[in-house]
Order: C-alpha cells, then sequence, then structure tokens
C-alpha cells in the first residue's frame, strides 16, 4: 500500500467587518487537486446584497466569466469547491440571497433538514 500525500496549498482569507469571515484552501491528494475547501462565518443579519457581495469577492476566481476572461488564475473548474459554515441565514427563506452562488459559480445548496444551533434554531 501507498502512502497518501495530503496538501493544503494557496490558503486564502478574506475579512469583512460588517459581513463575514471566509477561508479557502485548494486541497491536494497526491498531487492531484481535490477540491477548493471554504469555511464561512456571516455575521447575523447581514444584508443581502452585502452577503452576496462578500461572496462573490471571495469566489470571483472560480466565475466562468473570470476564467475566460483573465488566464492568470489557472483554476480548473472541473475541481469542486465546497463552501460550508454558519451562514446564521435560513437559506429556505432566503432562496434569493443564494441563487447567484447556482447562477456564477454552479454551486448547489444542501441545507440540513436539522436544527443547526444549541437552541434548536
Amino acid at each position: 500500500m501507498h502512502p497518501i500525500h495530503f496538501a493544503v496549498h494557496n490558503k486564502r482569507r478574506l475579512q469583512d467587518i460588517g459581513a463575514g469571515d471566509i477561508c479557502m484552501n485548494d486541497i491536494t491528494i497526491n498531487g492531484q487537486s481535490c477540491c477548493t475547501l471554504s469555511s464561512v462565518y456571516i455575521h447575523p443579519g447581514v444584508d443581502a446584497s452585502r452577503l452576496k457581495m462578500f461572496l462573490f469577492s471571495a469566489l470571483k476566481k472560480y466565475s466562468e466569466k473570470n476564467l475566460l476572461i483573465d488566464e492568470k488564475f489557472h483554476t480548473d473548474k472541473d475541481v469542486p469547491i465546497i463552501v460550508m459554515g454558519d451562514f446564521n441565514v435560513d437559506v429556505k427563506r432566503n432562496e434569493k440571497a443564494f441563487g447567484f452562488m447556482k447562477k456564477h459559480f454552479d454551486l448547489n445548496m444542501e441545507p440540513t433538514n436539522y436544527p443547526s444551533t444549541l437552541g434548536n434554531s
């Protein structure tokens, strides 16, 4: 059995005092790009337009339009992007706020069917 070589590359962090934080890492296994893993924290009560702008700023590197325009990104659009974390938003009630993620980045939302807080909200 061969050892598995796991590596984290291109660590990036974006902070917006009024919106939240996002940390992104490119993950490789045995030299092959596996995925881009993103951890998000969105402040409670963030305006939907500010939320969209914040997430777009973090993810614009992966936009189809940027892949066509800016070759310096060297992004493989077939490598999955996983965005997870605390959005402090009920996705089912705010589908418009996340529709742009599907449109621009081909990301699908997989909301949980169980409460995500200790208070069961």
